[in-house]
């Protein structure tokens, strides 16, 4: 990982939520690697909404650390009978742009990108 890449997965389940805050210049691996040991760490993640909120973070992670991660998380998200709401908080135009192409790669595909941290917890919790 990256001097200055660090990555904060926390549960609320109140709000049914998981969150992912990361801090730096993506380290794209780590990044994926940090996720996939999360969510399996969880029971029964896919009752969970996320949130990747990459506000406080610069860079994006790569197609191919992202089709990792749906490769080995998608069993786990096809279990969901609704499916759960993903959302981004990223200010980057190229990452609204990626979203769609992203989306369709995952099992159950409701994702959304917001430019804040607010907007996406907000439309996540609505």
């Amino acid at each position: 990982m990256s001097d200055d890449f660090s990555i904060d997965c926390s549960v609320d389940d109140a709000k049914k939520l998981l969150r992912i805050v990361t801090y730096g210049t993506i380290d794209s691996a780590a990044f994926a690697d940090r996720c996939i040991a999360f969510f399996g760490d969880i029971d029964e993640p896919w009752l969970y909404g996320r949130l990747y909120d990459e506000t406080r973070s610069t860079g994006v992670v790569a197609y191919e650390d992202l089709q990792r991660m749906a490769r080995v998380l998608n069993p786990l998200w096809s279990r969901a009978r609704t499916p759960p709401r993903v959302a981004v908080a990223n200010p980057s135009k190229l990452v609204a742009a990626r979203m769609p192409m992203v989306s369709h790669m995952n099992a159950h595909p409701n994702h959304r990108v917001f430019a804040t941290a607010e907007e996406a917890e907000a439309w996540l919790l609505a």
